[in-house]
C-alpha cells in the first residue's frame, strides 16, 4: 500500500460523513443475524404473548421514527451549516461534517433503524426472539436521547467561539506535527537554504498530475527514498501553496541522482483546498477570515472579531514555544536528506528588512500600494456599540377636522461609539489647497 493511498484513505475516513452511518447499517444487520443465530431465546416471561401484531406495529413505528430522525437531523445540519458559513466562514462546512459528534449521532440513528427492521422482519407467530426485540427497543431509546444531544451539539457547536476553539485545537495539532521540539533560546537558528546545498548544482523535478493545493508529503518515505538514491531532496513549494501541472516541485542534489520523478510525485498529496494536516498557517488564515468577515458591514459583529483575535494571540503564544526551524532532516549518519520550507517567522522578527517591500514583478506598485502590513489593534476599553432611543408622538384634528396637528419628539443616546485611527498615516501634508483656506492634503498630487 503506497503512502499516497494511505494518506487519501485516512483523509477520507476523517472527513467523510456518510461512511460511518453506512457502516452502522451493515453492523446492525450483522448484529441482528448474530443474535438470531448464536444467542438462545431466553426463558423470561414474554411481554408480547398473544399480541404479535401489536409488537409488529410497534416495531414499524420505531423504524418510522428513526427514519424521521435521520431526515430531520441531516436537514437541520445542512441548514445550520449554510447559515453559519455565511456568518462565520465557508471553511466551517468541512470542519462540521468531519466532527465525530455528527458522525456518531447519525450512526446511532441508522443503527437503531437497521436493528429495528431486522427485528420487525423476524417477528412472526412462529419466530419471536426476545433478545433481538429488547435490543431494538434499547437502540430506539438510546437514539431518542442522542437526538436531543445532537440538536444541542448542532446549535452550540456552530457558535463563533466554539468554531474558533476548534480551529485553535487543529492548528495546535498541526504545529506539533510540523515543528518538532521546543524552542531553545540559546540555539542559533539558520535560515534560508541549507549551507550544505549552497553552490551545488541541482535538478528540478516537476509536478506530474493534476494541479491543486499542496496538502502534505510523506517525510519518512522521502527520507528513505533519498537515502536509497544517495541524494538530498529539497521540497520547493510550501504546504498550502497552489501548484500547477509542470511547476517545480522539488530539487535533487546532486543533479545526476538516480531517483525516479514518478516515485517522488507519489509521496506528495494535492487537493482542491487547504487542510490543517501539515499546514499550521491555515489555522491563522481561517481566524483572520472570521475576524475580517465579522467586521464587514454585512455582518457587523465586533464581538466575534475580538474572539478571533484572542485565539490568534493564543496560537501565536503556542508557536513561540516551538522550534520553528526544523526544515532540515538528516539521516543516522548526519547526512542531509530532506529540506522543506516552513513559515520563516523568526527571520521576520530578527531582521525586519527581510520583509518584502516590492511586488512579485519587482516594481513598487502604484501610489495606492503599501509597504507596511495592515494591522488592526483594538483598545482594551473597546465595547460593542449600544443605543437607547425614545420617541413621543401626539396628533389631533383641528379646525373642524379639516387639518391634523401633530408633534413628535425623539431622544437618542448612543454609547461606545467606534472611532478609527490610521497609525500608518504619514502626517506630513503633500500640498495644500489655497482655495479652501489652505486645507492640507496628505495624498500625492499624482494620485
Amino acid at each position: 500500500m503506497s503512502w499516497l493511498f494511505r494518506y487519501r484513505l485516512g483523509e477520507f475516513a476523517r472527513s467523510s460523513f456518510w461512511l460511518f452511518p453506512s457502516l452502522a447499517l451493515l453492523v446492525a444487520w450483522l448484529a441482528g443475524k448474530l443474535v438470531l443465530g448464536l444467542v438462545p431465546d431466553p426463558s423470561w416471561p414474554r411481554f408480547d404473548d398473544g399480541d404479535v401484531e401489536g409488537m409488529r406495529v410497534s416495531m414499524a413505528a420505531f423504524a418510522s421514527s428513526m427514519l424521521t430522525f435521520m431526515v430531520y437531523a441531516v436537514s437541520a445540519l445542512l441548514l445550520a451549516v449554510q447559515l453559519a458559513s455565511g456568518q462565520i466562514t465557508p471553511r466551517i462546512i468541512r470542519m462540521t461534517f468531519s466532527r465525530w459528534e455528527m458522525k456518531v449521532a447519525a450512526s446511532i440513528f441508522v443503527f437503531a433503524f437497521g436493528i429495528t427492521m431486522v427485528a420487525l422482519a423476524n417477528t412472526t407467530e412462529q419466530v419471536r426472539h426476545g433478545v433481538l426485540i429488547l435490543f431494538a427497543i434499547a437502540g430506539n431509546i438510546l437514539a431518542i436521547a442522542v437526538f436531543f444531544w445532537f440538536v444541542e451539539e448542532v446549535g452550540l457547536g456552530l457558535r463563533p467561539v466554539t468554531v474558533l476553539q476548534k480551529v485553535f485545537a487543529d492548528g495546535k495539532d498541526a504545529m506539533d506535527s510540523v515543528y518538532q521540539g521546543a524552542c531553545d533560546p540559546a540555539r542559533t537558528e539558520s535560515q534560508g537554504m541549507a549551507q550544505e546545498l549552497v553552490g551545488r548544482p541541482g535538478r528540478i523535478v516537476e509536478r506530474i498530475g493534476p494541479s491543486g493545493t499542496f496538502l502534505a508529503f510523506g517525510g519518512r518515505e522521502l527520507m528513505a527514498l533519498a537515502t536509497r538514491a544517495g541524494c538530498t531532496i529539497e521540497i520547493i513549494p510550501q504546504i498550502g501553496d497552489f501548484v500547477s501541472t509542470g511547476d517545480p516541485l522539488a530539487r535533487l542534489y546532486p543533479a545526476d541522482a538516480r531517483l525516479s520523478e514518478e516515485a517522488l510525485n507519489a509521496l506528495v498529496a494535492f487537493g482542491p483546498e487547504r487542510t490543517m494536516r501539515q499546514d499550521p498557517m491555515f489555522a491563522f488564515r481561517i481566524m483572520v477570515d472570521v475576524a475580517s468577515r465579522a467586521l464587514s458591514p454585512a455582518v457587523n459583529d465586533p464581538t466575534t472579531a475580538v474572539l478571533a483575535i484572542d485565539q490568534i494571540h493564543r496560537l501565536l503564544r503556542y508557536a513561540g514555544q516551538k522550534n520553528l526551524d526544523n526544515a532540515r532532516v538528516h539521516d543516522a549518519g548526519n547526512t542531509l536528506r530532506l529540506v522543506f520550507p516552513t513559515p520563516d517567522w523568526d527571520n521576520y522578527l530578527a531582521n525586519p528588512s527581510s520583509i518584502p517591500t516590492t511586488c512579485a514583478d519587482g516594481t513598487s506598485g502604484n501610489v495606492f500600494s503599501q509597504g507596511v502590513p495592515n494591522v488592526s489593534a483594538f483598545d482594551r476599553a473597546y465595547r460593542q456599540q449600544r443605543s437607547l432611543r425614545a420617541a413621543v408622538d401626539w396628533s389631533s384634528p383641528v379646525l373642524d377636522n379639516r387639518f391634523v396637528l401633530g408633534a413628535q419628539a425623539i431622544y437618542s443616546w448612543n454609547m461606545h461609539q467606534v472611532g478609527q485611527t490610521d497609525a500608518n498615516l504619514n502626517g506630513t501634508p503633500r500640498f495644500t489647497l489655497d482655495n479652501e483656506n489652505g486645507r492640507p492634503v496628505f495624498a500625492p498630487a499624482t494620485a
